[in-house]
């Protein structure tokens, strides 16, 4: 009994990282798919066969079609958005994807895109729930719960997951409660796959821990300049700047905040030029050459920024769908368990 338990939790691991790579839009595969010109069709027939080999071919042309169904949500969806995609791929025991020929051009419409992929593989779940109730076939019940269960589990908050992408519009750092979903699901089923799609999310979330700390510095540095540039029209405003200068130059130990402060000073000092005015002699900072450091910055922050963009009622908005979604797939998934259990069934 035990070793049928445990065997059962490997064959659920299995299944949920074949569903969740799948879902997940490994751009590495991808690419090494399309050097070697794979089609579509001879990929799909090429992972029916595989997966018949050890399921069984009604259940590998079952599995594929849950698939091929979820990856066509996301083309339906990019189309739709205008942007094109490339041929879907299936990949044996690793799933389907389909590339998306442009980067999104911001997170609402990335989350839109990772939305429809569940949300279609809900309709095809729905599908077999219908067929279940015209034949009464245990085998339905399977496709129920086997289909429910990958699309919820690539609901899972981190990216490249859907759950990750559809949740960025709302915060980046729910990532992190993905990770330690993702990581208790692979101790408790096991799965090579799943830690595979654990190490894709450590390197997505780490990603973005640098790019939020390059955020924090380019938008400090920014400020910094902006505050003396508005003390340098001031009276004694320049002597201020080299004061401050002086006691950070001559400080044993700075903070990261007074090291970006140390350094756009010595920026703008370096652009601060003597002029004749009808007053007398006064330093004036060249804002033309001190600005164009600062403009870089501003271009560099500014697509980051718009790209995460979006108003209170959209996040609401999305979270509502996320968890209406993941309440339906877990609903239909429970159903399809207890189905099975009716027929005495064994995943």
């Amino acid at each position: 009994m035990a070793k049928q338990k445990g065997n059962s939790s490997k064959f659920i691991g299995t299944l949920l990282g074949i569903g969740a790579l799948a879902l997940g839009k490994l751009k590495y595969v991808l690419v090494l798919l399309k050097i070697f010109k794979f089609s579509t069709l001879f990929s799909m027939f090429l992972s029916i066969g595989a997966y018949a080999i050890v399921y069984g071919w009604k259940f590998a042309v079952a599995l594929v079609a849950l698939l091929a169904i979820h990856e066509g949500g996301h083309g339906v969806a990019a189309r739709m958005k205008g942007i094109p995609t490339s041929p879907a791929l299936f990949i044996p025991f690793m799933g389907a994807v389909v590339g998306l020929k442009e980067q999104p051009k911001d997170a609402k419409t990335e989350s839109f895109i990772g939305y429809m992929g569940p949300l279609f593989g809900l309709f095809s779940v729905l599908i077999a729930g219908a067929l279940y109730l015209l034949t009464e076939n245990p085998f339905w019940a399977l496709v129920i719960t086997i289909g429910g269960l990958i699309n919820l589990f690539n609901l899972m908050p981190i990216s490249p997951l859907d759950g990750g992408r559809i949740l960025a519009v709302v915060s980046p750092r729910v990532w992190l409660i993905g990770l330690a979903g993702l990581i208790f699901a692979a101790v408790s089923f096991g799965g090579v796959l799943v830690w595979i799609i654990i190490l894709f999310g450590i390197f997505t979330i780490w990603g973005r821990f640098k790019q939020e700390r390059r955020m924090k510095e380019l938008s400090t540095r920014i400020h910094i300049y902006d505050t003396w540039r508005a003390k340098l029209e001031m009276q004694g405003g320049y002597a201020a700047l080299v004061h401050r200068l002086n006691e950070l130059e001559h400080s044993s130990s700075l903070s990261k905040t007074e090291t970006w402060e140390r350094e756009v000073l010595s920026h703008m000092q370096y652009y601060t030029e003597l002029h004749t005015t009808e007053e007398g002699w006064a330093r004036t900072l060249d804002e033309l050459e001190a600005g164009k450091e600062i403009q870089r910055w501003r271009d560099e922050m500014e697509p980051i920024v718009r790209y995460y963009e979006a108003s209170p009622a959209t996040k609401w908005k999305v979270v509502i769908a996320y968890v209406l979604l993941a309440a339906a797939l877990g609903g239909m998934a429970e159903w399809g368990r207890i189905l099975m259990e009716a027929h005495q069934m064994d995943l």
